[in-house]
């Protein structure tokens, strides 16, 4: 395959996919159960309850669920998707580029027979 073909018709598009589910998965999952909110101690918005500490069993306008702890499925199933694509990404990108060495030694070897 010509580095090119590779490039733009395997090496870029799977580099998307994978950016595309590592960010948006993670995004769309936390923003639908409003759990982006601000938090005491950081500068910006994170999965956190709002306000901090709270729960839906004492304050029913609590945002977010039980703090920072609840979310750590949501964390680890992002992590273990994110890693499952980067692998098979990387497993598929080494695959061609062996392929293509062992192509081109094929090559070589019945020029140098001839």
């Amino acid at each position: 395959m010509k580095e090119k073909t590779f490039r733009n018709y395997l090496e870029i598009p799977l580099y998307i996919a994978t950016l595309a589910v590592s960010i948006g998965v993670p995004c769309a999952a936390l923003l639908n159960q409003e759990v982006i909110n601000p938090g005491p101690d950081d500068p910006y918005c994170v999965p956190n309850s709002y306000p901090a500490g709270c729960t839906k069993e004492d304050n029913p306008s609590c945002r977010g669920g039980e703090g920072r702890g609840s979310f750590l499925s949501i964390y680890v199933s992002a992590l273990a998707l994110t890693l499952t694509i980067a692998t098979f990404t990387l497993l598929v990108t080494m695959a061609l580029i062996i392929h293509s060495f062992c192509r081109n030694e094929r090559k070589l070897r019945k020029a140098v027979k001839g």
